[in-house]
This record gives C-alpha cells, sequence and structure tokens, in this order.
C-alpha cells in the first residue's frame, strides 16, 4: 500500500507531486494505445493522467524497452557503412545501365528510315512492298494464320489453304479463295 503522499486510481495507477511536477505510474498501457483510443477509450483515466497539466511526458524506458539512435546509428554500431556505400553504388550504377545503353548506340541514318505514305495503311503497304516480296506474300500470310488459328479450323480447311496457296495464280485471286475458305469455315461451325 502506498503512503499517504501518493494518490491512487482503480488500483492500477498512482501518482504524487514532485517539486513543480508530479510523476504518475500507471501498470497497463493498453488505454492509451491508438487502438484502445478508437475502440474502447478509458475517458475517466486519461482526464485522471492528464488532470491539469499543459505538458506530459510518456516514458516508457522500463525494462530495457527504450528505443535509442537512429537508423544511421545502427549501421554505425554494427560496422555497416561499407555495406551502406556498396548498396548505393549498385544502385546508381543499375540506374545508369538503365538509363544508357552500353556501347552507344550508333545513330541510324536518314536514308534509311523514310517512308512514303499519306497515313498508317500506305505506310503498312510501303514496309510490306520492301520486305516480302509479291510471289511469297500469300505464302507468308497463309503461314501467320496456319501459326494462329489452324487448330481451329480444322486439317481439312488448312490442306485445301495450302493448296491454293501453292497454285500459280494473281495473289488476289488465291487471298480470295483462301478468304472464301475460312469464311465458309466459321459458317458452318
Amino acid at each position: 500500500m502506498p503512503s499517504a503522499d501518493w494518490r491512487v486510481f482503480r488500483k492500477s495507477a498512482i501518482d504524487r507531486t514532485f517539486g513543480k511536477g508530479s510523476v504518475a505510474l500507471i501498470s497497463g498501457t493498453d488505454p492509451f494505445l491508438n487502438e484502445a483510443m478508437r475502440t474502447s477509450r478509458d475517458t475517466a483515466l486519461l482526464e485522471w493522467a492528464a488532470s491539469s497539466k499543459s505538458n506530459i511526458v510518456f516514458d516508457e524506458s522500463h525494462l530495457g524497452s527504450a528505443q535509442t539512435g537512429t537508423v544511421m546509428g545502427l549501421l554505425h554500431r554494427l560496422r555497416l557503412q561499407g555495406f551502406l556505400a556498396a548498396l548505393i553504388a549498385a544502385s546508381l550504377l543499375f540506374v545508369w545501365r538503365s538509363s544508357a545503353p552500353f556501347p552507344p548506340v550508333p545513330e541510324p541514318s536518314d536514308e534509311n528510315l523514310k517512308l512514303f505514305g499519306a497515313g498508317s495503311g500506305e505506310a503498312l503497304r510501303n514496309l510490306l512492298e520492301r520486305r516480302i516480296p509479291p510471289s511469297a506474300l500469300i505464302r507468308a500470310c497463309l503461314d501467320e494464320w496456319t501459326r494462329d488459328f489452324a487448330r481451329r479450323a480444322g486439317p481439312d480447311t488448312v490442306a485445301e489453304a495450302e493448296k491454293t496457296a501453292a497454285a500459280k495464280a494473281q495473289p488476289a485471286e488465291q487471298w480470295q479463295k483462301i478468304r472464301s475458305l475460312v469464311g465458309n469455315q466459321k459458317r458452318t461451325s
């Protein structure tokens, strides 16, 4: 039981005046946690702890739970400055490597980049004319179609399309025949 100088509150907290201030000892800190303030606020204990004081200092340094220093102090105490310097250097090298290619890519000449055309369709046509010769155009289109959609079309449609592509005819006629084959196959399935 505390002496008469101590003021008791609910058997869980006591306080005593010392000089111009006072000291309060509270057995549990749960009422002062953020969650307790939100869900089950103990207003009477909070009023008792604060009373009419304008400055309040919470000291929870008992049992060695005091937090001292900073992150840099911890790095210094554990002698990790070299590790931190290597980490910063590696990060800077990664950012530098990501931002500038090594070795530097030479600037392409302007004469190789000229595309003549009024719009995107014209530019695509010009690209196709330069990269795929007209005699191989149907074969290239059929290869792309076979890679993407041949499984859905079935082996009979693929064989008929291959036969049409192998025939000696104008590319426009071959395209029309293959288009009708694929269109008929879509309607029947």
